[in-house]
């Protein structure tokens, strides 16, 4: 009998029972990583996508906000002012007085777009970078307005005209 009898039947009994070599597992790895790697990648695009459509639909409809009540409230008005500060204030069908202006009054680092009565100031739309008021003519404004959320950005330009009562 050989010295090596019993090492050739054990190696004789592993290959009988069908396992996989080293090289085997290693590429089975391998290739596991790789998909596994893929697919993280694209769950990330997806993410980045699906936030930054998130920030898109933000800022317009803070745009949208914004516009539908200041194009209603200069409409409506009996007057309307800027004063050199670039703040619209805005006198009411019944007096009041109302100034739109953008600040950020709750230290978020996000601006927002006031209205403030009897100086008491109510956030009208979040995101509002920049609220710009001129006067194109008489009863005649023009209304730009800017949105940022993010890296998204949009603007907006309005052009209102005052009701004028016969």
């Amino acid at each position: 009998m050989s010295v090596f009898a019993p090492y050739s039947r054990l190696t004789s009994m592993v290959r009988r029972e069908g396992g996989f070599s080293l090289v085997e597992v290693l590429a089975a790895i391998a290739i596991f990583g790789l998909v596994l790697n893929l697919a993280a990648q694209t769950m990330l695009w997806h993410e980045r996508t699906a936030v930054r459509e998130y920030q898109q639909l933000e800022t317009q409809q803070a745009l949208r906000v914004a516009a539908m009540l200041l194009e209603r409230e200069v409409r409506l008005a009996k007057a309307v002012a800027i004063d050199t500060s670039g703040v619209l204030t805005v006198t009411t069908p019944n007096n009041k007085q109302v100034k739109y202006y953008v600040a950020d009054k709750d230290y978020n680092g996000i601006k927002d777009l006031y209205a403030e009565t009897n100086g008491i100031p109510s956030p009208v739309a979040s995101y509002i970078d920049t609220a710009q008021f001129i006067a194109l003519r008489q009863n005649v404004w023009q209304i730009n307005l800017k949105a940022t959320d993010g890296e998204v950005s949009d603007a907006w330009k309005l052009i209102v005209q005052t009701r004028v009562d016969p």
